[in-house]
């Protein structure tokens, strides 16, 4: 059996309620890949590397979310949510769009196993 792929993009649906308690609909969507080579090769060089040139943590975090969620989030129109929109909204807000933003475009690994504790011998 050989692979199958569909071209439709990923998407899910969101809905943020204002200060106000209105509801607006979003959602959050698949990048293309153009773009997610884009925001891979901006993360790319925000990473410090060790002796051997691997990358090892992240030197700068300002805008990492909003890089990403930006690319992602759409309105009704089907216009992007700008940075400076995301930068209003709270933290958590972003956070939790962030992180389903990764799932999203497999940018972190689903099925890491988590570390076992040593086994006593």
């Amino acid at each position: 059996m050989g692979l199958r792929f569909t071209l439709k993009a990923n998407s899910i649906p969101v809905t943020i309620v204002g200060e106000d308690g209105a509801e607006k609909n979003y959602t959050l969507r698949e990048m293309s890949a153009e773009k997610r080579d884009g925001y891979v090769d901006r993360l790319m060089g925000r990473m410090h590397r060790d002796s051997d040139g691997k990358p090892t943590n992240v030197r700068d975090q300002k805008g990492l979310q909003t890089d990403l969620v930006s690319n992602c989030l759409f309105d009704e129109s089907n216009n992007p949510v700008s940075v400076e929109t995301l930068n209003r909204w709270p933290g958590t807000t972003l956070g939790e769009l962030f992180n389903e933003a990764q799932k999203l475009n497999k940018l972190i690994s689903l099925d890491e196993k988590k570390e076992e504790p040593p086994k006593n011998a």
